[in-house]
């Protein structure tokens, strides 16, 4: 009976903490709010902030795109082009450029946002420059 007992005890530990084992309890351990993550060094933040990943299984930044800004979409990371610039990769100048002047000229021969020969982008809008007297 006396070598039973320490047995039985063990078993009795090993099905109460081995439950823990078994089940995924970093979230529950984390304590973090509903809509948040827990990201080590910074605590819970928003799961949908582009400095800490667009996901709940990460806090790994969405990375930066010259002329644009990170966002997060369906828990993707994505870019939002800064005003005046557009196109693919947000690259090209849409103020100053003849050949996407005020919009995107992809693909498409001829493009009503392409400056004619002569005019220069001024703004988003081609303009003819002015002739010297």
């Amino acid at each position: 009976m006396r070598r039973r007992l320490p047995t039985l005890f063990g078993l009795l530990l090993l099905g109460l903490f081995g439950c823990s084992l078994l089940v995924d309890t970093s979230d529950l351990d984390a304590g973090c709010p509903a809509g948040t993550k827990l990201c080590a060094g910074e605590g819970c933040v928003d799961i949908d902030d582009p400095a800490f990943g667009c996901a709940l299984d990460t806090c790994t930044r969405c990375s930066n795109v010259q002329h644009a800004v990170a966002v997060c979409s369906d828990g993707e990371c994505g870019r939002v082009c800064l005003d005046g610039f557009g196109c693919p990769g947000c690259n090209v100048n849409l103020l100053a450029d003849e050949d996407h002047c005020g919009g995107c000229c992809e693909g498409v021969t001829p493009c009503e946002f392409q400056c004619a020969e002569g005019e220069f982008c001024a703004n988003g809008e081609c303009v003819i420059p002015f002739a010297a007297p």
